[in-house]
């Protein structure tokens, strides 16, 4: 009888973690900062973070905004507000790159992913650098939504072409973001050179 005691006890204190984790309060405000401040050149003020984040950018500015952010993550900057940030313009950066509305499974997708790997202790699989996987969190879900969602309109102001579903194919956007965002698996050195806010 103790010993259903003790794993009802562990099951509890395992779901109270999880569910601290997905209530983490996160401030928009705090994370339009750090997205203006990836798309903000090193040395340079930031500025209003809105009026950076409405600006159309073209798809190697994405890039170079999203590579500054995720490597401040991947030097150990384990801010959430940073997590939605970088989740945000790699978003947009895909969207915007290939105009493939099927992308907007992405983000949930990878939630799911996320909460089975942490769930069976297979973070391992999924990270992308030496540090630890972010907990799950639907804020940081949403704005990789919304970043989808930003990154589609820029395709079409990019390219004068409407979106479409390009890939019906889940594994294949899966397949082609984890090129993109996990390869090659390194350790981050150096410093992060973005204005945190």
């Amino acid at each position: 009888m103790q010993s259903y005691s003790l794993l009802a006890r562990v099951f509890l204190l395992l779901a109270l973690a999880a569910t601290s984790a997905w209530a983490v309060e996160i401030d928009d405000a705090k994370v339009e900062k750090w997205i203006g401040a990836g798309y903000t050149k090193a040395g340079e003020a930031v500025g209003d973070a809105k009026t950076k984040i409405a600006k159309l950018y073209t798809v190697e500015e994405l890039k170079q905004g999203w590579t500054r952010l995720k490597h401040c993550r991947d030097l150990g900057n384990a801010d959430l507000h940073l997590a939605a940030a970088e989740h945000y313009v790699f978003a947009r950066l895909i969207a915007a790159s290939q105009g493939d509305t099927a992308y907007r499974k992405l983000p949930k997708w990878y939630e799911t992913a996320k909460s089975f790997a942490n769930k069976l202790d297979l973070e391992k699989y999924i990270q992308s650098s030496d540090q630890p996987v972010s907990p799950v969190n639907a804020k940081v879900t949403k704005w990789g939504e919304n970043g989808i969602e930003r990154g589609l309109a820029d395709y079409k102001q990019l390219t004068g072409q409407d979106p479409k579903a390009g890939s019906a194919a889940v594994e294949t956007l899966i397949a082609s973001s984890y090129g993109l965002y996990y390869y090659p698996h390194r350790k981050a050195t150096g410093v992060c050179d973005v204005q945190a806010p």
